[in-house]
């Protein structure tokens, strides 16, 4: 599972942290979870489209 979840995250670390889940953002996001990773992270994702659902 974990191989599988860390495809979906950045390469490198964005975020601080001690553990890979932590420091590793996704590639991809909806445009509020984009927003705020902006503004804690300074970092923006792909934006993903977003069709109902949740906006994470």
């Amino acid at each position: 599972m974990d191989e599988q979840f860390r495809r979906l995250l950045t390469p490198m670390p964005v975020a601080r942290g001690e553990s890979w889940w932590t420091t590793h953002l996704p590639l991809r996001a909806g445009r509020r979870f984009n927003d705020e990773m902006w503004t804690l992270f300074d970092y923006r994702a792909e934006l993903a489209e977003e069709e109902g659902g949740t906006w994470y």
